[in-house]
């Protein structure tokens, strides 16, 4: 059995990959992220590094943001 449904693209992506040929197709980004296991996907960060700091208190460890500071995306991926 085949599955003819397509993808649906989100319009508010949050990724500053503006670049990015998964750009709003959650399902294939978050498929790719979970395959290379380098980082998670842009929109989970602020949900993973809560519960980090969280968890980093109760083990007495100090966290710190290092990622990059980028500007987000000035142009949607999607036509108006």
């Amino acid at each position: 059995m085949t599955d003819d449904r397509k993808p649906v693209l989100a319009d508010d992506c949050p990724c500053i990959q503006k670049h990015c040929p998964m750009l709003g197709d959650c399902a294939a980004c978050v498929r790719s992220h979970r395959t290379h296991r380098e980082h998670i996907p842009e929109c989970m960060q602020p949900i993973f590094r809560d519960l980090v700091t969280q968890l980093a208190k109760k083990v007495e460890l100090d966290v710190s943001d290092a990622r990059p500071k980028l500007k987000p995306r000035e142009d949607s991926h999607q036509e108006t």
